[in-house]
């Protein structure tokens, strides 16, 4: 998950305001490991009209492609505007990625809300998903994760 944070520190009083959270579209369609190995570009999704991939939103994955080893994930994202902020304030902008370690039932769980969630989930051409559960008399599915993030200091913009 990547989160970014915004930040103010006014010039008139010099109090520290925020954060201003906001949650990205990440883009994640050049990565092998977040497409499962299919690979696409903005072009496949303009013009592949029969593509039955759907596209990760959730962002899980397996270390099959890295077992015992190392991985640097590619993303994208799009930098916020800062432009309703005034421009003798002192702006920040820290970015926040989380990478969370589940059990293989939660993945499975995340795997298939990525499907029901996706635009490109097509009930006529593909199978239908099967939701895993784990909760004795109702719906829904409990999970644990342990968290390791690294936060990043994106934007420093002194007063103009």
């Amino acid at each position: 998950m990547i989160e970014e944070n915004a930040y103010r520190i006014s010039s008139e009083d010099g109090i520290k305001y925020g954060p201003f959270p906001s949650y990205p579209e990440i883009i994640n369609q050049e990565d092998i490991v977040l497409t499962d190995g299919h690979l696409t570009t903005a072009d496949d999704e303009e013009f592949g009209i029969l593509d039955m991939t759907v596209q990760n939103l959730n962002n899980v994955f397996t270390d099959g492609r890295f077992e015992n080893g190392s991985y640097t994930l590619k993303v994208y994202t799009s930098v916020p505007s800062m432009s309703g902020f005034n421009k003798k304030d002192h702006l920040l902008l820290d970015v926040t990625v989380r990478v969370l370690s589940i059990s293989q039932p939660y993945y499975r769980y995340l795997r298939a809300m990525n499907c029901l969630d996706s635009d490109d989930y097509n009930e006529t051409f593909m199978e239908p998903v099967i939701v895993p559960q784990n909760v004795s008399g109702g719906l829904g599915f409990i999970g644990t994760s342990s968290e390791q993030q690294v936060t990043l200091r994106m934007i420093d913009q002194p007063p103009l």
